[in-house]
């Protein structure tokens, strides 16, 4: 196919951009957004919600969508017991009010195609925690985000605790909107298409 040009997902990054809000900084905020499908791993972030409850007392989790697996994630934080740290809500029309409410932002699925939450997340400038499958390679490096052992709590738990420090995160969501802006911004992805 080398008569191909492949041109990504858009995000406007005039719309999804980080805000003065002042977020709960007592806590520790959580956000994730998608389809509730067994190849999403939000399961596996719940099961990791314990072990970091014992490091970070005041973690909170926010997952947000519809799907077969909802009364599966909701008997999950029954069993665990961690209905006091964990919220699950129906699909919302505009994610970006709670991504500006957030800290980190999980997407563990097994694959993607080119995920426009994950980007919007990064435009709002927030770092993410990924799954280490295709395609997160070719968007989270080391200075943006953190790629991880999905079915590992310890993965995770280890990528939240480099996460916690606040000026960690400021410095990585500060580079993931930059590199939202350079690569994925409308403007560019238009200019690809006027190229072509």
């Amino acid at each position: 196919y080398n008569n191909c040009k492949m041109i990504h997902t858009g995000v406007d990054t005039e719309y999804f951009k980080p805000s003065e809000i002042n977020k709960n900084t007592n806590r520790l905020n959580l956000i994730s957004i998608g389809e509730f499908e067994e190849r999403k791993g939000i399961q596996y972030l719940i099961k990791a919600i314990p072990d970091l409850i014992k490091q970070f007392p005041k973690v909170y989790l926010r997952i947000i969508g519809s799907g077969k697996f909802k009364n599966h994630y909701q008997q999950l934080v029954n069993q665990l017991n961690i209905g006091n740290y964990v919220i699950i809500q129906p699909p919302v029309t505009d994610t970006k009010p709670y991504l500006l409410i957030s800290d980190i932002y999980f997407l563990l699925s097994d694959g993607e195609g080119f995920p426009l939450g994950l980007l919007e997340a990064m435009s709002c400038g927030l770092p993410t925690i990924v799954s280490d499958s295709p395609p997160f390679e070719e968007i989270i490096n080391k200075s943006v985000g953190c790629r991880v052992n999905r079915g590992n709590p310890e993965s995770i738990l280890q990528a939240v605790t480099k996460l916690s420090d606040k000026e960690t995160r400021s410095y990585m969501g500060s580079k993931a909107r930059d590199l939202i802006k350079k690569r994925y911004s409308w403007t560019n992805i238009a200019e690809q298409y006027y190229n072509l």
